[in-house]
């Protein structure tokens, strides 16, 4: 009787140590779908991170693009005053010379 309640003893250890084992598996992969989950949540943020850095360039170039259009008005601007002022002087000319 002795032997047999060891024995026993010995199949209830087992039972305990395979729960043991079994729950000590099940947060293994608890542990691992975390993971993943950082993992996804990780690359998500990177994801969201380079299209906020290609938006940024995106401006940057339509600013680019914005100044050289300024620029190239100012300069449209410029010749027209510069033709104004030679049509200017040729009517002076002309008057002169009438």
């Amino acid at each position: 009787e002795t032997a047999k309640a060891d024995a026993e003893t010995a199949k209830a250890g087992a039972e305990a140590a395979q729960g043991k084992a079994e729950a000590a598996k099940a947060g293994a992969e608890t542990a691992k779908a975390d993971a993943e989950t950082a993992k996804a949540g990780a690359e998500a943020a990177q994801g969201k991170a380079e299209a906020a850095k290609a938006g940024a360039e995106t401006a940057k170039a339509d600013a680019e693009t914005a100044k050289a259009g300024a620029e190239a008005a100012q300069g449209k601007a410029e010749a027209a005053k510069a033709g104004a002022e030679t049509a200017k002087a040729d009517a002076e000319t002309a008057k002169a010379g009438a």
